[in-house]
């Protein structure tokens, strides 16, 4: 039997609409587990505009990382700060975003897909 796939979801400032979505995507899939700390995560999915202090953490945590996670920047907010203006990945170059799904939010077979379709191959 496979190992489960690890998800950690970060919101980092969103109105949950997309993590709401994440939830029900996780809870479908039978691959799938969600881990509380991103270390023990095989794939993160990140939620929200960043504001200083989560960019600064989300780059502190991946820097301290002996192997860097594939990351998944999850709807609008995460991807260009709307509706909010700014604070989206996009303009944090640091932060290496393996894919990104449009929408708000995108719906849980997209978020299904993009996990599957980006995970790194695990040992």
């Amino acid at each position: 039997m496979a190992l489960p796939i690890r998800v950690f979801r970060a919101n980092t400032g969103s109105c949950g609409g997309c993590d709401a979505e994440i939830v029900l995507a996780v809870a479908q899939a039978p691959d799938m587990e969600f881990v509380s700390t991103p270390i023990d995560a095989d794939v993160w999915l990140l939620t929200g505009i960043l504001s200083q202090y989560t960019r600064s953490y989300i780059v502190q945590t991946i820097t301290s990382m002996s192997e860097r996670p594939t990351i998944i920047a999850v709807g609008q907010c995460a991807l260009n700060g709307a509706p909010f203006g700014r604070g989206g990945l996009l303009d944090a170059p640091e932060i290496p975003v393996k894919a990104q799904l449009d929408g708000c939010p995108p719906t849980p077979a997209v978020i299904l897909a993009a996990i599957r379709n980006n995970l790194k191959q695990r040992k």
